[in-house]
């Protein structure tokens, strides 16, 4: 259910192409601080007694606008916690080397379908469908920060601002790393306004917050 005044998910797909070696070149990508604007759902799911996290985002305003999917674990190094991204996918060619480069993030070009309540995300060597549900009856505006750790020891995190409501979210996907099929509580922030700074990079060892099953 959408919230009164929420935009409907109407059908929209990325633009075609994303798999023809555009990427073979690098692009020129916007330095940091990136900022940004639109709605994302968070869900925690557990994949062969792994605890893992899911997101799904809009960006819709914004130094870049495009459509995002990622997973990973929550783990420590050192004194920091945040996400180790195990997976993410775009459909930006911009946001593509930008995360790369920056912040260390694996990411993956892929083609976004939205429609109403539901996205399908099609990859080189996959796929995933997710399903939206919630509730607008109750809400809150929050504040939030969001770390995360980067392939070559960076740490860095988003700061910002959003409409918190509850919500379900049906997961399929059949992804070399993430294959599963379940569905699970998500939390959804609407209208969020995000900053995401430089990186700091350091050295650390890595122990997962919540170990495996």
């Amino acid at each position: 259910m959408l919230h009164p005044g929420e935009p409907a998910m109407t059908e929209m797909t990325s633009p075609t192409g994303v798999f023809d070696g555009s990427i073979v070149g690098m692009e020129t990508y916007p330095p940091a601080p990136w900022w940004s604007a639109g709605a994302m759902w968070i869900a925690p799911l557990s994949v062969g007694g792994r605890r893992i996290v899911l997101a799904v985002v809009r960006y819709r305003e914004g130094t870049l606008s495009y459509n995002e999917v990622f997973f990973g674990s929550v783990v420590r190094r050192g004194l920091r916690v945040g996400l180790s991204v195990h997976g993410i996918w775009v459909d930006s060619v911009a946001s593509l080397w930008g995360g790369r480069e920056i912040w260390g993030l694996p990411k993956q070009l892929a083609t976004f379908t939205w429609r109403n309540r539901g996205l399908t995300m099609t990859a080189e060597d996959g796929r995933l469908d997710v399903r939206f549900s919630g509730s607008p009856r109750w809400s809150a505006r929050v504040p939030f920060i969001a770390p995360a750790f980067g392939s070559a020891g960076q740490f860095f995190h988003g700061i910002g601002h959003g409409q918190l409501r509850l919500a379900r979210i049906e997961v399929v996907a059949d992804l070399p790393p993430l294959r599963v099929h379940t569905d699970a509580p998500a939390l959804w922030l609407n209208d969020f306004h995000m900053a995401v700074r430089a990186p700091r990079s350091f050295v650390e060892s890595e122990s997962e917050v919540f170990p495996s099953e």
